[in-house]
């Protein structure tokens, strides 16, 4: 009796590791079962320095993560080389103003890389010609902001410290 006993703790045990496991794995792929079979409408954001924005980082509206960025090109413009982030948004936020600018923004100083989006500084009524952003809309280079860059901000503010008059 006492061997069965242990026997079934012991396959408890197992199984409670190998569902941790699963959980972990899921976590650091930044896929979850509920993103499994969810369905997602994509936007595009127009960015002059993505800084250390991968794919599978977050989407936010206020903080509360709203979807993910699904990829990262090189594309070419006007004045020069630009890059354009695909946002993969959750369907169950498709009342997202058409004139809502996008921005990469940290967690925190060292902190992961994240795409916010939020409401424009300058009021643009329907500036995509759609109310609200909807599968392969674009936000434009002119309405996002770029990511901030730590190091050169560091030596901006060293080289302006040490020269004194």
């Amino acid at each position: 009796m006492y061997k069965k006993t242990y026997e079934i703790i012991v396959g408890i045990f197992v199984l409670l590791a190998i569902v941790a496991l699963i959980f972990m794995a899921l976590k650091v792929s930044g896929l979850s079962i509920g993103s499994i079979n969810s369905s997602n409408y994509e936007i595009k954001a127009e960015f002059k320095d993505i800084g250390s924005l991968r794919t599978g980082a977050a989407v936010r509206i206020s903080g509360v993560e709203i979807g993910s960025v699904k990829n990262i090109e090189l594309a070419t413009s006007y004045s020069g080389f630009i890059a354009t982030v695909t946002l993969s948004i959750n369907n169950k936020y498709n009342k997202i103003p058409g004139s809502y600018s996008a921005s990469i923004q940290t967690s925190g100083i060292l902190g992961d890389s994240f795409v916010a989006l939020e409401p424009a500084k300058i009021n643009l009524p329907n500036l995509y010609g759609s109310e609200y952003l909807k599968n392969g809309s674009v936000i434009p280079l002119t309405n996002t902001t770029s990511s901030i860059n730590l190091n050169s901000l560091i030596n901006t503010f060293v080289s302006s410290s040490g020269t004194k008059k």
